[in-house]
């Protein structure tokens, strides 16, 4: 691949990328679960069965995922620093068809965590009829990028 070519490749984005992170505080009271990412499916998440594909019900919890790390206080600044969160394992459970347009909302709940670990659970509704899309599961790790574990 020239460096043409990889000028002209589409990087994917997180819907938060770029997105700062608010002030956490430690001693306020958090919801459970929390609910923090809402989006329409788009016309690119699309397949061939006119409904979302599979691949991104993934890529909508990995957005999920991100507006998680901006609740606690993870950005890009956390990866200028030379860190970054990794997915170790995800196991998802795709439930119902969702369509094109269709309003979706999105929570999480932290299972576990330690000092390297973060265990998360995401459940994908339809917005306006409250039905259970979808759920994830996915173990996270705490990545130091200049060491490389």
């Amino acid at each position: 691949m020239s460096n043409n070519d990889v000028a002209s490749v589409h990087q994917l984005r997180s819907a938060y990328e770029g997105e700062k992170a608010g002030k956490f505080d430690l001693n306020a009271m958090i919801a459970t679960p929390l609910e923090l990412h809402r989006c329409a499916v788009k016309p690119e998440w699309v397949d061939y069965n006119q409904h979302m594909s599979e691949s991104c019900y993934l890529l909508v919890f990995g957005d999920n995922s991100d507006a998680f790390f901006r609740y606690f206080g993870i950005d890009d600044d956390y990866r200028l620093g030379g860190h970054s969160i990794y997915t170790v394992e995800t196991h998802i459970r795709n439930l119902r068809e969702v369509a094109l347009g269709e309003p979706v909302r999105l929570t999480l709940r932290l299972l576990d965590f330690d000092h390297k670990r973060l265990h998360i659970f995401h459940e994908m509704w339809h917005a306006a009829s409250n039905t259970l899309l979808a759920t994830g599961e996915q173990l996270l790790m705490h990545v130091d990028m200049q060491a490389g574990r």
